[in-house]
């Protein structure tokens, strides 16, 4: 996963020059990677998930260098975007119980836990666990 709340950068680089490759990523298509300075390898049954947050303007600038790629390329409808001038009221959330680091641990245990179960799966070439929501989700 990445993850960035000054995604400015981001777009302005060449990770999003090649979004068929960001859309293979997350459809979990077989990628051979290869290195001039080291071995390749290859990334196998995997999901790559985004979560960028930037500036409406820096976003606008992109979609005008690049908008026609990255539309056609399908990118931009696996993508949520949340403009938060148009959210009528932000969530307070200073009432909310905040967790402890024992909560953070066993989260933390549990996503290991998960992680650790999917590449035993893989090394015994085991099918994958899917869900699958119907067209009204």
């Amino acid at each position: 996963m990445l993850m960035s709340d000054e995604a400015g950068e981001l777009f302005d680089g060449s990770l999003f020059r090649k979004t068929p490759l960001l859309n293979a990523l997350w459809c979990g298509e077989t990628k051979n990677v290869t290195r001039a300075s080291s071995d390749g390898f290859t990334i196998k049954d995997a999901r790559f998930g985004i979560v960028l947050m930037l500036q409406p303007m820096l976003f606008d600038k992109y979609l005008d260098a690049k908008g026609q790629k990255t539309r056609a390329s399908g990118f931009l409808p696996r993508c949520l975007l949340v403009d938060l001038d148009n959210i009528p009221f932000l969530a307070d959330i200073s009432d909310l119980a905040q967790p402890d680091e024992l909560v953070f641990n066993n989260f933390s245990s549990i996503l290991v836990k998960h992680l650790k179960a999917g590449i035993e799966r893989r090394e015994r070439k085991e099918e994958r666990i899917c869900i699958t929501f119907e067209p009204e989700a």
